[in-house]
């Protein structure tokens, strides 16, 4: 049995509560970096991929991925992201 196709305002109902940004994890691992005295950036847009922390003295991009801090099995097909991973 097939689901009823959502209209767009249902679609953007739906969109509007799912967080691109902000999310827990993200929260949580700026305050790691704010406590230890660590300088970062958050969500900078002229980076490929818009990485969600970036530490640009060191020059390292953080993307703050739900699959890899959620355990996500990735039944549809994906591989779990490895640590240090270029995606």
């Amino acid at each position: 049995m097939t689901k009823p196709k959502r209209t767009a305002e249902q679609v953007s109902e739906v969109m509007r509560k799912v967080h691109s940004y902000d999310t827990a994890p993200e929260i949580v691992l700026q305050s790691v970096l704010r406590e230890r005295g660590i300088e970062y950036d958050v969500h900078s847009a002229d980076l490929p991929g818009k990485p969600d922390i970036v530490l640009a003295e060191e020059r390292v991009a953080v993307f703050v991925d739900g699959e890899f801090w959620h355990g996500h099995d990735c039944k549809a097909g994906h591989k779990r992201p490895k640590a240090n991973e270029v995606r």
